[in-house]
C-alpha cells in the first residue's frame, strides 16, 4: 500500500502486481490496491503451471494499453484524473454495484469520495438490530446475551441466495467464510431495512485473513450505498461507541461476557451429548428434540437471569439433560468415531460444509468435533506467550540502554527507559490478569462437566497446553488454527478415534498446512485421514470420497477391536 502511494505521486509510473495462485494475503491486499490505484496496472498471477508465453502476451497487452492511454491523454480524450475506470462484471453488467462504481468515474476516484465519509457508528436511539453470523448453536447463545443487555439481536442464516450475493461482490479468491458472511450481510440489507440493521463481525490479529473481514465488508457495503450501516468488530478502537451506548465498558460488559461464556460452554457440552447419542438412537429424531429443548433453556437462562448464579444454573440444566439423554433407547452396535477438525467457521457452519456431521452419521459414523470454547482458551494462552515474548524483549532493551555507553544520547535513553519501565509494568499487570482468566475459565468448565461425568466419553478433553504439546513434533505448537487441528487430531488418535476429517475453505492457509502435515500423522498413527476443501461449488467426488473414507474407518475399527 505504501508502494501504491509512491506510484500515484509519480505520473511516469505504472505498477505490475506479481502474485501467486492461492496467496491468502493478496486476496485482500489486491482489492485495497485496486481501490487506491488511479491508473492501469498489470496483475500477474503465477503458479507451477505458468507458461512464459502467456506472461509475455499479457505484458505486451499491458504495454499496448499504456500506449493507448498516452495517446488518449495527448488528444485530450482522457483527463488525468479519470485514467482508470473499473468495470465490474460480477453483477452481469446491470447490477447496482457495477453502476455505482461507474457513476463515480473511476474506482480510485469513487473510493476517495467514500473514504472521506465518516465511519458509521452504532447509536442506541436508532433502534437497530444487530445481526450475528451463525457458527454452530453456540453462537446463538450470543444473541440472547445481547438481548439480556437490551440489545435487539438476530442470527444470520445462510442459503443459496447468500452464496449468490457473496460471489457477486467478492473476487472469489478470499476465504470461503468471507464470501458467506459478506453474502449474508448483503442479503439482509437488500431484504430488510438498512436503517434498522447493524452487523457483528469479530476480528483477530496475526497471520489469518479473518482480521480483514470487517474492514473489507465495510468497504463493500459503502460502495453499495449503505453509508450509515455499522459493522461492529469487538476489540476495534473505532467500535468503542457501541460499548458506550450500552454502558458495557465496565462491570456491565463483564457481566454480559460471563453469561455468554457460561452459555457457550454449556452449549458445547450439550452438543457433545447430542453427537454421542444421536447415531445410536432407535427412535429417529428423539435425541434432536431433547437437544433443542435444553438448548432453548440455556438461551432463556442467559437472557432472563443475571450472571451471578449462572454457572450453577447451567450445571443444573446439563444434569437434567443428561437424564433425558440416558433415557433414549439406543442400539448397542459400535460405530467408528470420526474426528472433524479444520477452520472453525466451515467446520461449524452446516451450509458451508454440506452438513458434514449428518453426512458422516448417515454413513454409519459418530462425530467428535472441537468445542467453540477451545478458541477462547487458545487465544488466552497465546496472549500469555505474546506477553512473555514482549517482556523478554523489553528486558533486553533495558539492559542494552544501561550498557550502550552513548553519552550524547543520554536524554533520549532516559526517556526511552521510562517508557520501557511503564510498558514492562503494564505487561506484568496484564500477564497476571491473563493468568487469572485462564484459571477461571478452567474452573468454570470443570463445574459444568461435573454433572456429565461418566456419561460423556471424554468430557472436555485435554487442556490447550496438551493440544499444543501433541502438535509440537509437527508444527510450532501455538501456531494458530493449524496447531489446534494437528494437536486435536493426535489427541483423538491416541484415544482411539477411527478416522480424521480436515475441513477447510479452499486456499485456507492454516488448512493447507494441516493438509500437508496430515500425511505424516496418517503414517505415524496409522489412521484414515480425509482432507475436504469447500468453496461453495458442487463437487461430485466429495460424496464418493467420504464413502470410501468411512469404509476405511470401519476397517480400522475392526482391526483395532481384533487387536484389543
Amino acid at each position: 500500500m505504501s508502494a501504491a502511494q509512491i506510484i500515484k505521486a509519480d505520473p511516469r509510473l505504472y505498477p505490475t502486481y506479481i502474485t501467486n495462485f492461492g496467496c491468502g494475503p493478496d486476496s485482500f491486499i489486491l482489492q485495497y490496491f485496486e481501490r487506491q490505484m488511479d491508473r492501469p496496472f498489470l496483475k500477474l498471477e503465477v503458479d507451477e503451471h505458468s507458461a512464459g508465453a502467456g506472461v509475455i502476451t499479457r505484458c505486451e497487452a499491458f504495454i499496448d494499453s499504456l500506449n493507448n492511454v498516452r495517446d488518449r491523454k495527448k488528444s485530450g480524450a482522457l483527463s488525468a484524473g479519470r485514467i482508470f475506470t473499473e468495470i465490474d462484471n460480477r453483477d452481469g453488467g446491470n447490477g447496482s454495484h457495477g453502476e455505482s462504481l461507474l457513476q463515480g468515474g473511476g474506482l480510485a476516484e469513487r473510493n476517495a469520495d467514500i473514504r472521506s465519509l465518516p465511519e458509521a457508528t452504532f447509536k442506541r436511539d436508532q433502534g437497530r438490530t444487530i445481526y450475528i453470523p451463525y457458527m454452530s448453536d453456540s453462537a446463538v447463545v450470543l444473541k440472547y446475551a445481547f438481548r439480556s443487555a437490551g440489545i435487539d439481536a438476530e442470527m444470520l442464516h445462510s442459503d443459496d441466495a447468500t452464496l449468490k450475493w457473496g460471489r457477486r461482490y467478492t473476487l472469489g479468491k478470499e476465504c470461503y467464510p468471507f464470501i458467506i458472511t459478506t453474502g449474508d450481510i448483503i442479503k439482509t440489507l437488500k431484504n430488510g431495512d438498512p436503517a434498522k440493521s447493524a452487523f457483528l463481525m469479530p476480528q483477530t490479529h496475526g497471520p489469518c485473513r479473518f482480521g480483514q473481514y470487517n474492514k473489507m465488508q465495510k468497504i463493500i457495503i459503502r460502495e453499495l450505498g449503505y453509508y450509515d450501516v455499522p459493522i461492529i468488530a469487538p476489540g476495534a478502537p473505532e467500535n468503542g461507541q457501541f460499548y458506550r451506548e450500552y454502558d458495557m465498558q465496565g462491570s456491565r460488559g463483564f457481566d454480559l461476557l460471563k453469561k455468554a461464556v457460561f452459555g457457550i460452554f454449556a452449549a458445547d457440552y450439550l452438543n457433545k451429548a447430542l453427537r454421542q447419542t444421536r447415531p445410536y438412537e432407535r427412535e429417529k429424531g428423539k435425541t434432536q428434540n431433547i437437544y433443542d429443548r435444553y438448548m432453548q433453556l440455556i438461551c432463556r437462562a442467559v437472557e432472563d437471569h443475571p450472571s451471578s448464579g449462572m454457572l450453577e444454573r447451567m450445571a443444573a440444566i446439563l444434569a437434567r439433560a443428561r437424564k433425558d439423554f440416558e433415557a433414549v433407547p439406543v442400539s448397542g452396535k459400535k460405530k467408528p468415531v470420526i474426528g472433524i477438525v479444520g477452520e472453525i467457521f466451515v467446520r461449524n457452519h452446516p451450509y458451508s460444509n454440506n452438513d458434514i456431521i449428518k453426512s458422516v452419521e448417515a454413513l454409519g459414523g459418530e462425530v467428535e468435533i472441537p468445542t467453540i470454547g477451545e478458541w477462547p482458551e487458545h487465544t488466552t494462552a497465546t496472549r500469555r506467550i505474546d506477553l512473555i515474548t514482549r517482556e523478554t524483549d523489553l528486558f533486553y532493551k533495558i539492559i542494552k540502554y544501561f550498557f550502550n555507553g552513548n553519552g550524547p544520547h543520554l536524554t533520549k535513553t532516559v526517556e526511552s527507559f521510562g517508557e520501557l519501565v511503564g510498558g514492562f509494568t503494564e505487561g506484568i499487570r496484564f500477564f497476571m490478569t491473563n493468568r487469572y482468566l485462564d484459571r477461571y475459565l478452567s474452573a468454570c468448565q470443570q463445574k459444568l462437566e461435573k454433572p456429565l461425568k461418566g456419561f460423556l466419553r471424554n468430557g472436555h478433553g485435554g487442556s490447550i497446553y496438551d493440544v499444543w504439546d501433541n502438535a509440537e513434533p509437527y508444527i510450532i505448537k501455538w501456531f494458530g488454527e493449524a496447531a489446534l487441528s494437528v494437536g486435536k487430531s493426535i489427541e483423538w488418535a491416541k484415544e482411539g478415534a477411527d478416522g480424521i476429517i480436515n475441513v477447510l475453505p479452499f486456499t485456507c492457509i492454516p488448512g493447507n498446512i494441516v493438509n500437508a502435515i496430515s500425511r505424516s500423522i496418517k503414517r505415524d498413527y496409522r489412521i484414515p485421514w480425509l482432507n475436504l476443501a469447500f468453496d461453495g461449488l458442487e463437487q461430485g467426488t466429495t460424496e464418493t470420497r467420504l464413502e470410501a473414507f468411512m469404509y476405511q474407518a470401519r476397517e480400522h475399527m475392526g482391526k483395532k477391536n481384533k487387536v484389543g
